[in-house]
C-alpha cells in the first residue's frame, strides 16, 4: 500500500536548532533537530525516495509516513452522547447592565433586549437543569448582562440554595460592582462555587475610560475593593481576575502588573490575560489587530518571563492554551471532532426568556434555538443533529487539509464575525452555512513565538528549582 505523508504534525520551535514534534494521529511526541524539521516540513511524494533507509524506517515508526488504513485507523471517529442530555449549562438573568463598556459585545441587547428572569421561570431552568443533565456533576455558569445586580440577589440565592443539595459546581461571571452586597451570600454557599471571573481593563486610568458605570461613575477602585473583601472572606481561590487586551490598552500591560503587584495580587489570586473577542462587537476583520496585540503581550512576557509564575495567558484561538499545555505539563492536545460543547450538543445556554440555545453568542443573537424551559419543556432534536454536522468530517477542503484540523476543527463559527455577518447568518435561518465558516488557530504564531515562549518559561522554573535545591 503507497505510504503518505501524516498532515497532522505539530512543530513546536524550542531554539534555532531543537524542535518539539507532536503527531496528532498516534499521541506520541519527540524533540528532533533543525534539519530533520525541516526535512519532515518538506516532505512529499516527490522527496520521499532522497530520505536514507534509517531515517525512511524512523519516521514510519513514528506515523510520519504511514498508509491509508493506518490514517483510517487512527482517525478520530465521531461519538456523541445521548442527544437531548447536557453537560454544561449557562443561565442568562438578563440582558441588562450596569456597565456601558466601549468594547461589550452586549452592546446593542442593552437597549432591544429586556427580558429578564422572573422567580417562576427560574425555577423552571433550575428542574430544566435538573431534568436534563447528562451526568452528576452539574456545571452552571450564571452570567448577563450583569448577573450580579442588585435586583437579582433573590434569584442568585433561589440558584445556589437549589443546587447546594444537589452537588452543583456554579461559576458567575461579573464586572466585580457589586460584589461586596453579595460577599456573605457567596460566603454561605463557597462549596458550591467554582470560580468567580472579574474583569480589570488596565491601569486606573484606562479601566475608568474603558469598564464606565451607567452613572458615570469610576469603577476601577471598587472593584479592587470588592476583590479585597473576598479575599479577606476566604475567596481568594474562587476568584480569576482577567483583563483583555486589543491596540487600545496592550500598552499600558506594564502599568497594570506593577499595580497588581503593589496591590499583592500576584500570587494570591489566579490571573489571566486574554485577546479581546470580536462577538459581533465591531464591523471589521480584526484578526491582524489580535495577532499584533499577542505579538506584544508575547514580547512583554519574554521580557519579564518570571511573571509567568502568577499571570496565565489564555487564548485557544491564537494555541496560547494548547502549547502550555504541551510544553509545560507534558499533555497532549485533547483531539476534537466538533469544535465546542455547543455545536456539539452538551451544552444549554437558558436565556431570560424562557429559551435554550447552543452557545452564548447564539443566545444573544436569538439564533438556532435548541429548545425551550418555559412554560414547558421541550428540546429541537432536529436542530441539534444540524449542528453536529459541522465536524471535522464536513468541513471545506481547506481545514480537510489543514495539520490543525484535529485541535481546531474548525474553530468556533461565530467568535470573530462582524454584526452585519451574524445577522446575515441569523435572516439566513439555517445552521448548515456554519459548515462552510472557519475561524482557524494562528499556527505560526503557536509553533514560533507562542512556544518559545513556554520553553524559555520552563527553563526559568527549571534553574529557580536547581537554585532553591541548592540552598
Amino acid at each position: 500500500m503507497m505510504d503518505l505523508i501524516n498532515p497532522y504534525l505539530l512543530k513546536f520551535k524550542k531554539n534555532d536548532s531543537e524542535y518539539l514534534i507532536i503527531n496528532l494521529l498516534n499521541r506520541i511526541a519527540f524533540y528532533c533537530d533543525r534539519e530533520v524539521c525541516d526535512l519532515i516540513s518538506n516532505l512529499d511524494m516527490t522527496t520521499l525516495n532522497s530520505v536514507s533507509p534509517d531515517l525512511l524506517d524512523t519516521l514510519k515508526e513514528l506515523k510520519v509516513i504511514l498508509n491509508k488504513n493506518e490514517i483510517r485507523e487512527l482517525f478520530p471517529k465521531l461519538k456523541f452522547e445521548k442527544i437531548g442530555k447536557f453537560a454544561d449549562f449557562c443561565i442568562i438573568l438578563n440582558w441588562s447592565c450596569n456597565f456601558k463598556c466601549d468594547y461589550c459585545i452586549l452592546r446593542r441587547n442593552w437597549y432591544f433586549l429586556k427580558d429578564r428572569m422572573t422567580k417562576r421561570k427560574l425555577q423552571k431552568a433550575l428542574e430544566f437543569i435538573d431534568s436534563y443533565s447528562s451526568s452528576d456533576n452539574v456545571r452552571v455558569a450564571l452570567t448577563g448582562g450583569e448577573p450580579l445586580l442588585l435586583e437579582n440577589y433573590a434569584f442568585v440565592e433561589q440558584i445556589f440554595e437549589y443546587g447546594k443539595d444537589r452537588n452543583w459546581i456554579i461559576s458567575i461571571a461579573t464586572n466585580g460592582f457589586t460584589l461586596d452586597h453579595y460577599v456573605r451570600l457567596l460566603k454561605r454557599y463557597e462549596d458550591s462555587i467554582g470560580s468567580i471571573y472579574v474583569t480589570l481593563a488596565g491601569p486606573p486610568d484606562v479601566h475608568n475610560k474603558r469598564r464606565v458605570h451607567k452613572s458615570g461613575a469610576h469603577t476601577f477602585d471598587t472593584i479592587v475593593k470588592n476583590i479585597k473583601i473576598l479575599i479577606r472572606e476566604g475567596l481568594h481561590d474562587k476568584l480569576i481576575l482577567t483583563t483583555q487586551f486589543d491596540e487600545k490598552n496592550i500598552e499600558h500591560i506594564d502599568s497594570l502588573v506593577k499595580i497588581l503587584s503593589e496591590l499583592e495580587f500576584l500570587g494570591k489570586i489566579k490571573i489571566v490575560f486574554q485577546i479581546i473577542v470580536n462577538g459581533g462587537n465591531i464591523s471589521h476583520n480584526n484578526k491582524k489587530e489580535k495577532e499584533r496585540v499577542a505579538k506584544r503581550l508575547i514580547q512583554y512576557f519574554m521580557n519579564n518571563i518570571e511573571l509567568l509564575q502568577y499571570i496565565d495567558i489564555g487564548d485557544y484561538e491564537l494555541g496560547f492554551d494548547i502549547a502550555r499545555d504541551v510544553i509545560l505539563h507534558g499533555k497532549l492536545p485533547k483531539l476534537l471532532t466538533i469544535r465546542c460543547g455547543g455545536l456539539s450538543g452538551r451544552s444549554a445556554i437558558l436565556d431570560p426568556n424562557g429559551m435554550i440555545y447552543p452557545c452564548y453568542i447564539m443566545a444573544e443573537n436569538r439564533m438556532f434555538p435548541i429548545g425551550k424551559y418555559y412554560p414547558k419543556f421541550e428540546i429541537y432534536l432536529n436542530i441539534i443533529k444540524e449542528l453536529q454536522n459541522r465536524n471535522i468530517y464536513n468541513l471545506k477542503e481547506e481545514c480537510q487539509k489543514c495539520p490543525l484540523l484535529l485541535v481546531c476543527a474548525g474553530g468556533c463559527p461565530l467568535k470573530d464575525l462582524t454584526r452585519e455577518e451574524l445577522d446575515e447568518i441569523k435572516n439566513r435561518n439555517d445552521c448548515s452555512c456554519l459548515k462552510d465558516i472557519k475561524n482557524c488557530i494562528n499556527k505560526d504564531l503557536m509553533e514560533n513565538e507562542i512556544s518559545q515562549l513556554f520553553f524559555k518559561f520552563k527553563e526559568f522554573l527549571k534553574q529557580k528549582t536547581l537554585k532553591e535545591g541548592s540552598k
